[in-house]
């Protein structure tokens, strides 16, 4: 069982917590008995995190040290989020048995083989795929795939389906929309999302739409003297209230903030 705490993500179940319940905390908080606490420093380690450690512990009758995890968050500023990811769940999947722990031990963090600025792309015989990267919007290393004769669009979580896009400490509201841009210019026929069912274009007007209506806020809000947590609470209620069936609204305060950090 998961719960995140304290920005409110299953926050009541730190209230009569069963044993072996993991916390995520944005924080450093001491645990109750039966817990253990994982950190993590932005609401999209959160996001990324959570389910893939849900499903890691889903079979682990075991608590992770609280101490071991201090450590990999105390040196998390040296990886980036997905090795950190890695690196937890490597982690979690040793201390799930004696075996576990022998044929884990030492596994290395792959490389990769071939690196790009901007763009690469490949010749698959008669089928070409361009990979962009345009700069940090959901996390620093944000990479989309484009197979130009089918016009599928692969976006991770660059372009979500009715949900909030999950932001982070890194994200470049002005890049992520610029970006959104360049992929409407592409014309995909199919968006495969992250999240949620694939789609068509219209998921990347939507996506446009919302992060448009966060940084035309913002820019108002600042401009009004609003200190950066006044502006996020302001706009989380707005936008809600705009996009009223789409999930994760939790998402739309960190949205807030990077873009009240560049204005």
């Amino acid at each position: 069982m998961i719960g995140v705490t304290p920005n409110g993500f299953f926050s009541g179940l730190r209230r009569g917590a069963p044993p072996h319940v993991v916390f995520l905390s944005m924080q450093p908080q001491p645990p109750a008995p039966g817990e253990t606490i994982l950190y993590a420093r932005h609401d999209g380690d959160l996001a990324a995190i959570a389910p893939a450690i849900g499903r890691a512990l889903k079979d682990v009758d075991a608590r992770i040290p609280v101490e071991q995890m201090q450590r990999l968050a105390a040196a998390s500023d040296a990886f980036t989020w997905p090795a950190r990811v890695i690196t937890i769940l490597l982690t979690i999947f040793a201390v799930g048995s004696p075996l576990h722990q022998e044929l884990l031990k030492d596994v290395p963090y792959p490389r990769a083989d071939i690196l790009f600025d901007r763009e690469h792309r490949i010749d698959l015989g008669g089928v070409h795929v361009r990979l962009l990267w345009r700069g940090p919007m959901h996390t620093r290393g944000d990479t989309l795939i484009f197979v130009e004769e089918d016009k599928v669009l692969f976006s991770g979580d660059v372009v979500m389906n009715r949900a909030f896009l999950a932001a982070g400490a890194t994200s470049s509201i002005n890049t992520w929309l610029t970006t959104l841009d360049e992929l409407a210019a592409l014309g995909p026929t199919v968006v495969v999302p992250s999240h949620g069912a694939i789609g068509d274009a219209s998921l990347i007007a939507r996506d446009r739409d919302y992060l448009r209506a966060v940084r035309t806020r913002v820019s108002e809000l600042k401009a009004q003297g609003k200190s950066a947590d006044d502006a996020a609470q302001t706009v989380v209620a707005e936008i809600q209230a705009k996009f009223p069936d789409w999930t994760a609204p939790m998402r739309i305060g960190a949205a807030a903030r990077a873009a009240y950090a560049e204005r």
